[in-house]
């Protein structure tokens, strides 16, 4: 964090102390670490978020078995929290769907397990009700489950346009966008940590 609180600062700087290496993914967070936290840049290694090694296939052949035949399919997946921007995207659809009466965005992800615990499916119950407002319920598919990595893989590979419209500019990683661009999908983001670093 740029910020971090006195027990945040604390417990890293005591993680440091004891770490022959900090490993990071990506240099924002090489130079948080020594900027706010004073951390040499001798302990300090960058290591970019891995991704699957799959082979590229075109997404009309993955879409018929996630019922995406003759779809223009628009792709977010992981965990739903508020700091996600599915609002934003729900907002674009009825502009999308006019320009392309076919596209659907899928939201592929079971809803973070502290939000369910603090709030049920608020979150998701209200993503529904603001895509059926705007009318474009039936192009929004919400797909509320933990999927395992292959299926992942296979959902990702059927999209047509990944998108993460994350409202945290601070975010530093997204395994998500990793796993995106190395299924050569092409991608459509906010301008957060990552998505720069790697643009």
């Amino acid at each position: 964090l740029e910020k971090p609180s006195f027990d945040e600062r604390r417990v890293l700087e005591a993680i440091a102390a004891r770490a022959n290496k900090l490993i990071v993914m990506a240099e924002k967070g090489r130079a948080m670490l020594k900027s706010v936290y004073g951390i040499a840049d001798r302990q300090i290694e960058v290591i970019p978020h891995g991704v699957p090694d799959r082979a590229y296939v075109a997404a009309d052949t993955m879409k018929p078995q996630f019922d995406l035949a003759g779809r223009k399919t628009i792709l977010t997946f992981g965990l739903l929290a508020p700091d996600k921007g599915i609002d934003h995207m729900i907002r674009a659809m009825p502009a999308i769907v006019e320009a392309h009466p076919d596209a659907l965005y899928v939201v592929l992800g079971a809803t973070h397990p502290n939000l369910v615990r603090e709030r049920g499916e608020s979150m998701r119950e209200g993503l529904a009700a603001l895509a059926q407002e705007l009318g474009v319920g039936n192009q929004v598919r919400f797909i509320d489950r933990y999927v395992e990595q292959e299926e992942l893989l296979d959902t990702l590979q059927a999209a047509d346009i990944y998108v993460t419209p994350y409202v945290n500019p601070a975010q530093i990683v997204s395994g998500t966008l990793s796993y995106a661009i190395g299924m050569g999908k092409p991608v459509l983001s906010t301008p957060y940590v990552q998505a720069q670093e790697i643009l």
